[in-house]
């Protein structure tokens, strides 16, 4: 049985060839069917060798198979061709090929230079016979933090560590990085999931509620022409048109279709706003960066919602005129929700404190505000500025806020590695910058400045 990284006895010269690898292999000329056979035996099988009479040509990973065949006709297509006909597209074309002498933190350093969209597909790990087999990239995770624990706890200088140019704090910054990346692919798979189931039965009334209004109005029509050319009904009509008030009724039913209406329209602009977040992307994109924010205050808006002291927090928004802003949009999406999240709980500890001193009544308690302001600052730089009115924090401690291992929130809550991803989204993918500017006496303010 296939052991997992974290099973294992593994010290810091560990080599690929003690991690759990796998050697599923399917022939070219077999059908579709035949290679979806191994994936559905084995759920966590990362990917399928192809073979051509016993000849490596090929990896196909289980991410870029479910994605094609979950694809218009795209499945019934694939089940019954040759695997040959669709090797193309499905296979990754450059899939990283490590020895298995390779230490596992080489490997992990190594994993990571991958372009985004690849970073997580399985590693083809090549014996010293040439046999080939595949390493998930989740196994090596788990396989590098329980080396990491070790490095933390025996302190083993750079040179054993065999990843050049990598002193202890930077592994540490690597470990943080590699878990963070986790979390945020493992949101990304199940938002992206929740997004779809929700998005279909969505679509769905959204359809059947445009022909039930046109229905209902051609009813309320026929009623109309009906008390129009017959002004004086049976006693037995009159009965049931005043047992069932239809004026009322009437009135009510067009009130209920816009209801309905405007509740699916919120539906799939909150289904939006969850694939926004959970698409992948592998190019720039011009946005509106007022709708990318919007789209990101979407998924937060419970949070703006009365809390357990009764205290809605009010939400200001002040946009300019912008144009549109060349990125990443779902990695601003990111950024954004780290650091609105970070100001709503800057806001909520205010209010924990300030009911425990039994101050919610004082005329100088303040109701929970956050403002997001945008502008101009030239016309190759647009700033977005997010503050709060809670009690600031010490400069010292504001300049420490973009660095990852700096935390200062107590458990369960947002920690300074969000804000120290939203750093490396705006500073390093986007070439923008960022600042805090907070003290105890005064708010707590983000300006991010973003090249258009």
């Amino acid at each position: 049985m296939l052991k997992y990284a974290d099973e294992l006895k593994l010290n810091i010269d560990s080599t690929l060839q003690e991690l759990p690898l796998w050697e599923v292999e399917v022939d070219l000329n077999c059908f579709g069917s035949d290679l979806m056979k191994p994936f559905k035996d084995e759920p966590l099988l990362p990917g399928v060798m192809i073979t051509d009479n016993y000849r490596f040509v090929g990896m196909i990973s289980r991410r870029k198979l479910f994605e094609y065949i979950s694809r218009p006709f795209s499945s019934e297509l694939f089940y019954n061709r040759p695997i040959a006909m669709s090797l193309k597209i499905l296979q990754i074309e450059e899939g990283l090929v490590i020895s298995e002498t390779t230490s596992v933190m080489e490997a992990t350093y190594l994993s990571l230079q991958r372009s985004p969209e690849l970073v997580y597909e399985p590693i083809i790990v090549k014996a010293a016979s040439e046999k080939n087999r595949l390493l998930d990239f989740h196994q090596l995770l788990l396989a590098y933090s329980q080396i990491h624990v070790i490095l933390a706890n025996s302190a083993q200088t750079q040179e054993q560590t065999k990843i050049p140019d990598k002193d202890f704090h930077e592994l540490q910054h690597l470990q943080i990085q590699l878990l963070h990346q986790e979390k945020i692919k493992a949101l990304k798979q199940i938002v992206s999931s929740i997004a779809n189931e929700i998005n279909n039965p969505a679509n769905l009334l959204a359809g059947k509620l445009i022909h039930a209004s046109r229905y209902i109005q051609q009813l309320l029509e026929v009623i109309k022409l009906y008390q129009q050319y017959y002004p004086q009904p049976t006693t037995e009509i009159q009965r049931v048109i005043n047992q069932f008030e239809l004026d009322n009724l009437t009135t009510d039913l067009s009130n209920l279709t816009y209801s309905m209406k405007a509740g699916i329209d919120r539906i799939r602009q909150f289904i939006h706003a969850l694939q926004n977040f959970s698409t992948e992307e592998s190019e720039k994109k011009s946005v509106d960066i007022h709708e990318t924010i919007d789209s990101t205050l979407i998924l937060l808006q419970s949070r703006f919602k009365s809390n357990a002291h009764g205290q809605n927090i009010t939400l200001i928004k002040e946009y300019a005129k912008l144009p549109l802003i060349k990125c990443y949009p779902q990695e601003l999406n990111i950024a954004f929700m780290n650091i609105i999240s970070y100001v709503i709980d800057a806001l909520e500890e205010v209010n924990d404190s300030w009911v425990k001193a039994n101050k919610l009544d004082n005329t100088n308690y303040l109701s929970p505000t956050i403002r997001i302001c945008t502008h101009l600052l030239n016309s190759n730089i647009a700033v977005v500025h997010i503050a709060n009115n809670a009690v600031g924090i010490t400069e010292k401690v504001s300049k420490k806020f973009f660095e990852p291992l700096f935390y200062t929130k107590s458990t369960g809550k947002l920690t300074e590695l969000e804000l120290s991803t939203s750093y490396e989204i705006i500073v390093e993918k986007h070439g923008g910058q960022i600042e805090c500017i907070s003290g105890l006496e005064q708010s707590t303010e983000f300006i991010i400045k973003l090249p258009i």
